[in-house]
């Protein structure tokens, strides 16, 4: 017969491996104020791997999105935000909330999803810097509106 606390024992073990692993997924991303007074979302340093996990997360009013220095392989579908205001001018206006910036520096990319940067009406910088491309990745369909 198993003793009450040896039960107790494996439940509170088992409990604490699935708040563990739960943890890994969670990228603990953040926002935070830039120089320019752009809202930055900070996901870098993250290990993240799949980004299906931070879709839902993505703050509307980011303006730049860091994601360096994690372990994509694929660049994935980034959408406009949704707090976008698509009638106000994208130059010096800080407070269209916009996407403007996505980082993706030092990853391991060496795909794009087809529709991967549709649909941005402000960005100004992608940064691919340290992936892993080649010129037979990118489609004529890539980077249109």
């Amino acid at each position: 017969m198993v003793s009450h606390d040896i039960l107790k024992y494996f439940a509170l073990l088992i409990a604490s491996i699935i708040a563990f692993s739960s943890s890994l997924q969670e990228p603990r991303c953040h926002t935070v104020l830039d120089n320019r007074g752009l809202n930055v979302w900070n996901c870098s340093s993250r290990d993240i791997i799949d980004f299906e996990f931070l879709k839902g997360q993505i703050p509307g009013n980011v303006e730049v999105l860091d994601f360096s220095r994690n372990r994509f392989t694929e660049l994935p579908s980034i959408e406009e935000s949704p707090d976008c205001d698509r009638e106000s001018p994208c130059e010096n206006n800080t407070k269209n909330h916009c996407r403007r910036d996505i980082l993706f520096g030092r990853n391991e990319i060496n795909r794009f999803k087809d529709d991967a940067l549709h649909n941005l009406v402000c960005l100004r910088t992608l940064d691919l810097s340290y992936n892993e491309l080649t010129s037979k990745i990118f489609h004529p369909n890539t980077f249109q509106e």
